[in-house]
């Protein structure tokens, strides 16, 4: 996975939580997270480049899904 930096269509940067969503359930389906893997806050945080609080708001509206 890459670190995030996106900018929404009205040239604004998008909110991270949304980055990291959008980033991550594209990952689940392309099978780049297999199923059942065991995901750490920091390492997956990190390995995004964002802080933990939007990485949860990203992991809670994928449990959602």
């Amino acid at each position: 996975m890459q670190p995030l930096h996106e900018i929404s269509a009205n040239g604004r940067p998008e909110p991270a939580w949304r980055s990291a969503y959008r980033h991550l359930r594209m990952a689940i389906i392309n099978r780049e997270l297999a199923p059942r893997i065991r995901l750490i806050e920091t390492d997956l945080a990190q390995t995004l480049g964002i802080s933990r609080t939007p990485l949860r708001e990203a992991l809670a509206r994928l449990e959602v899904d």
